[in-house]
């Protein structure tokens, strides 16, 4: 997996401005692992579109890191490219290393043996971690 891909997936993330009609909900960001689980097509990831709305409207969007685990640019992905999306995170933003960030993994489930590497970034990154997926695995 080249960074570069990674670099550009994470601004695009970033520049995206969706409409959409808002949802009741809200995410808490208190240092646990937000998960969303649910049906294909059920909004999963437009209700984190919506939570990346109100982040950058609070003037975040350098604090964002979103990856879509089912753009085809990421195939074939495997657990040994996971470090390099926060690798790649923090060249683009350098200023931000040790700082609260807010990570969004969509369709984590596409990444064979994900569970080890989210655990480890929850407990030693300062990161929210928001994931969506069907993820029984």
């Amino acid at each position: 997996m080249e960074k570069e891909v990674l670099k550009k997936l994470i601004v695009e993330a970033q520049e995206r401005e969706v409409e959409l009609v808002r949802r009741d909900l809200e995410l808490d960001f208190v240092g646990k692992i937000n998960v969303i689980v649910g049906p294909r097509r059920a909004g999963k990831t437009y209700f984190l579109y919506q939570t990346i709305n109100d982040l950058c409207s609070r003037g975040l969007a350098d604090k964002i890191l979103y990856i879509n685990f089912e753009d085809e640019r990421l195939w074939p992905i495997k657990k040994e490219d996971l470090d390099k999306i926060s690798e790649a995170y923090y060249e683009l933003y350098p200023e931000n290393k040790g700082k609260k960030i807010y990570v969004f993994f969509d369709e984590i489930q596409e990444v064979p043996l994900w569970q080890k590497f989210v655990r480890r970034v929850h407990e030693s990154e300062n990161v929210e971690l928001c994931l969506t997926g069907l993820l029984q695995n």
